[in-house]
């Protein structure tokens, strides 16, 4: 039994060549946007709350790798916002499926 090929129904556009109906920017903002600039607390702002998760322990938002000035706590605290970290302790189990222990928070 012989079968006809599939023919396609539809047919591609080709080469089509785009024109452009505007040829200047849509917005400037990109371009005058300072990534350097750091946005201040306002006066009122609430405290913000770190809750460590997902393996982090509390110490990974207050000094990590034993830098204090690199933590997120340090620059959120001198942009004038108030920061309490939870207290959490990562722990490690030993894991019977592996060479390393699982670490767990």
């Amino acid at each position: 039994m012989q079968v006809d090929p599939i023919k396609p129904k539809l047919k591609p556009p080709g080469a089509k060549r785009l024109r452009l109906t505007c040829d200047e920017p849509l917005s400037s903002f990109a371009f005058k946007f300072n990534l350097r600039h750091s946005i201040m607390a306002p006066p009122d702002a609430p405290p913000i709350v770190i809750l460590p998760g997902f393996g982090n322990d509390s110490g990974d938002y207050l000094a990590p790798f034993g830098n204090s000035n690199a933590s997120i706590a340090a620059t959120l605290t001198a942009r004038g916002w108030s920061v309490f970290v939870v207290g959490r302790a990562r722990y490690c189990l030993p894991s019977p499926f592996s060479a390393y222990d699982t670490c767990v928070s």
